[in-house]
């Protein structure tokens, strides 16, 4: 299948991002869309290039694929101490506002850490047909207030409240720390010397993850679980009543595994197609 690439800028309310998409020029599903969004502080193409990966999977099946890089980060205008949960939530809106102008009447939103949990709440999951998270951010407001107490000025940098020089076995690291970014959805070497505002650590310190990973109608949860074949589980829900452990976190947002990788994007693509017309899948894995 031949396909379309262009790159553009999504804007909203004068915040622009940079995006690709991905239009099959021969599609039997010309109004289903999937909005990919990366890791915290990551480019589109996320760790290994999974969003990509997966977007090529898509679009293979004719699904019109929008890449966007988030506020402050990637490509995108704007810098990393201006990011707030609200400047995620907008980012999400305006991905899926971007399809919806386009014509795509199915849309499907694929996140972790972090944007996994923003893209469950409400109004975001509404509209949407389905929320695919892959190990969304749910640790509890508590654990982050011990971790991020007293912060002085409008920002920090991270290099300096979270040190550490080794980084391939992040050994001299603090280990909560690792947890706590690896939650949101960002990879070590990524955020080490970049600037983040004091006031979404202190967003954080009161945010209640459980009241969108728990009662989200029209999600799939994909969190690491070594005990399944797969290493990993998918669930609708995640429990409303207790917060993950952070260290469960630790440097696995997203396994840095090729065959954990291809089973979660084979899982995503698959999924997505139940939802749509049963010609989707024109062509193999």
């Amino acid at each position: 299948m031949n396909k379309m690439v262009t790159q553009n800028w999504v804007s909203q309310a004068g915040k622009r991002r940079f995006s690709m998409s991905y239009c099959p020029e021969q599609t039997p599903h010309t109004t289903v869309g999937a909005l990919l969004l990366p890791g915290f502080l990551e480019p589109m193409c996320d760790t290994d290039y999974f969003m990509s990966k997966l977007a090529k999977k898509l679009y293979h099946s004719g699904i019109y694929v929008l890449q966007m890089d988030l506020y402050g980060s990637g490509d995108s205008a704007g810098e990393s101490e201006e990011i707030t949960l609200d400047g995620l939530r907008d980012d999400i809106l305006s991905g899926i506002a971007q399809l919806k102008r386009i014509g795509m009447e199915k849309i499907f939103c694929v996140g972790r850490g972090i944007i996994a949990t923003l893209l469950s709440e409400e109004p975001v999951s509404s509209l949407s047909s389905g929320v695919f998270g892959i190990n969304p951010y749910c640790v509890s407001p508590d654990v982050v207030s011990k971790m991020w107490p007293g912060l002085q000025g409008d920002c920090i940098d991270l290099h300096t409240v979270f040190q550490g020089t080794e980084y391939t076995d992040l050994s001299d690291f603090d280990d909560d720390k690792v947890s706590f970014f690896s939650a949101l959805g960002a990879h070590i070497r990524n955020i080490h010397g970049q600037m983040i505002s004091t006031a979404f650590l202190n967003e954080l310190c009161t945010y209640s993850s459980l009241d969108a990973v728990g009662h989200c109608k029209n999600a799939y949860f994909i969190v690491n679980n070594p005990n399944s074949e797969k290493g990993y589980m998918v669930c609708n829900h995640l429990d409303k009543t207790r917060h993950r452990d952070l260290h469960t976190y630790y440097r696995c947002s997203l396994m840095r595994d090729a065959m954990w990788q291809y089973n979660v994007i084979i899982e995503i693509k698959r999924r997505i197609l139940a939802e749509v017309p049963n010609d989707a899948d024109t062509h193999s894995n």
